[in-house]
C-alpha cells in the first residue's frame, strides 16, 4: 500500500503511540485508504489502568490534527468513524492469523467496495 500524506501522517501517529503511552505495545499495523487495522497489546499495573478507548481516542485525534496541515484551503472531514472494531486476541495460532491477515489485507484492496485505482 503506497502512502499519501494523509496515510504517512496515519502512520506515523501510530508508531509514536509507545512513546506516548509507554504501558502498549504496537504490532502489525496496515494503513488502508479508507480504514486501518492494529494489533496492540497493553500492560496495565495497580497504578495505571489505560483503556483501549483511550488509545484509540488520542490516535484518532492526534492523525486527524495533524492531517489538516494538508488541507489548509479547505477543512479536513471527518476522517474517523465515531467507534472501532475490537477484538481480544486470546492465542499465538490467532495472534499469528490475524497478523498474516493484517499483513496481506492490501492484496484485498480491490475487493473493497470503496476501491479506487
Amino acid at each position: 500500500m503506497k502512502l499519501n500524506a494523509l496515510g504517512e501522517v496515519a502512520q506515523a501517529q501510530w508508531l509514536g503511540l509507545e512513546s506516548r503511552y509507554p504501558q502498549i505495545k504496537c504490532h502489525a499495523h496496515q494503513i488502508m485508504p479508507n480504514h486501518m487495522h492494529g494489533i496492540l497489546e497493553l500492560h496495565n499495573s495497580v497504578k495505571s489502568e489505560l483503556q483501549l478507548s483511550q488509545v484509540i481516542g488520542a490516535y484518532k485525534s492526534l492523525t486527524h490534527k495533524y492531517g489538516r496541515a494538508f488541507f489548509l484551503e479547505k477543512k479536513l472531514a471527518k476522517l474517523w468513524q465515531p467507534n472501532f472494531y475490537e477484538h481480544v486476541i486470546r492465542n499465538d495460532k490467532a495472534f499469528q492469523a490475524i497478523t498474516e491477515y493484517i499483513e496481506t489485507n492490501p492484496a484485498q484492496w480491490d475487493k473493497d467496495k470503496y476501491f479506487i485505482e
